[in-house]
């Protein structure tokens, strides 16, 4: 019997930590005729043939992984160089080839190095954002030290222009001033053209996945239950947990925030589809063709 990858084992996983299961049996295929990957048997005597599929792009997962910390929640880099709090986003195109040619220690250097020269000219918040803008584009800052001197500061432009290896950088904001020397910087990843915001990227994975799945019809000959494992990592995974895992906003009492629809999924041939995060915190569980969605946390 062959060993279930680690996607198929982080699916069953999930859905028996939601729902109560009595047995679960890994399917062998029987020649060239495809089978479901797991067999469950539920509480209420029902069964279940489960089908995995993985969405868990390995280089923009690690992209924002290495963002984040644990919680999901933005990583923040403090250095002695800076007195003011800044916001950039990261927008890449390409993160396996671009971490090779800039890895993030070095990214995050030249960043600093950018914003700590912005610091020394001073002026206000919004001048600061300004220039900062224009210190990653790479330009050439005038500055009088004297009555009678003016200083020239180049600064080396960041941004990468390579068509779809593209890298650049972005302000989201004006800095806010925190005190000498205690200043830091967070990096807010977004992958691709479909960017930081909303959940598109979710979406899209996840109906991609439920279209070819229901396209190879490997479930026809199941007994009863059709389901549908999707495992998301990457741009998706990262938007799942963003607006649904255990870290979001949403779902924090405090934040007084409604939890957002998911809208754009819709399927006839499973009876339900369960969206995994890689991290296996979080579970969707859609059914009645996607027009009911259940959120579940799960502990890890």
């Amino acid at each position: 019997m062959s060993v279930p990858s680690d996607t198929e084992t982080a699916a069953a996983n999930a859905i028996c930590a939601v729902v109560e299961v009595t047995h679960c049996e890994r399917l062998e295929p029987r020649g060239h005729v495809k089978t479901p990957d797991w067999r469950m048997v539920l509480a209420d005597g029902r069964m279940a043939d489960v089908e995995v599929t993985g969405c868990t792009d390995g280089d923009s997962a690690a992209f924002f992984a290495a963002f984040h910390e644990r919680d999901g929640t933005l990583r923040s880099w403090e250095d002695e160089r800076l007195s003011w709090m800044w916001d950039v986003v990261v927008i890449d195109r390409d993160p396996g080839f671009n971490k090779k040619r800039r890895p993030l220690k070095k990214l995050l250097e030249g960043v600093v190095s950018s914003l700590a020269t912005v610091e020394k000219m001073g002026g206000t918040p919004e001048q600061m954002e300004s220039r900062a803008q224009e210190a990653f584009d790479g330009s050439t800052f005038v500055s009088r030290t004297s009555d009678t001197t003016l200083t020239l500061t180049n600064v080396p432009r960041l941004q990468i222009d390579d068509g779809k290896r593209s890298q650049h950088l972005r302000l989201s904001g004006a800095p806010k001033p925190v005190g000498h020397g205690r200043g830091s910087v967070v990096l807010a990843p977004m992958g691709g053209a479909e960017g930081f915001a909303g959940y598109q990227a979710l979406v899209s994975e996840v109906q991609d996945a439920i279209d070819r799945k229901t396209n190879r019809r490997q479930m026809d000959g199941a007994p009863d239950l059709k389901w549908l494992a999707v495992v998301v990592g990457g741009i998706a995974g990262f938007q799942l947990r963003h607006y649904f895992g255990p870290g979001s906003p949403y779902y924090d009492p405090a934040a007084q925030m409604q939890p957002p629809a998911l809208d754009g999924i819709s399927f006839s041939y499973f009876h339900e589809v369960w969206v995994v995060s890689a991290h296996g915190d979080v579970v969707l569980r859609l059914s009645d063709g996607g027009r009911t969605v259940a959120v579940n946390h799960i502990p890890v």
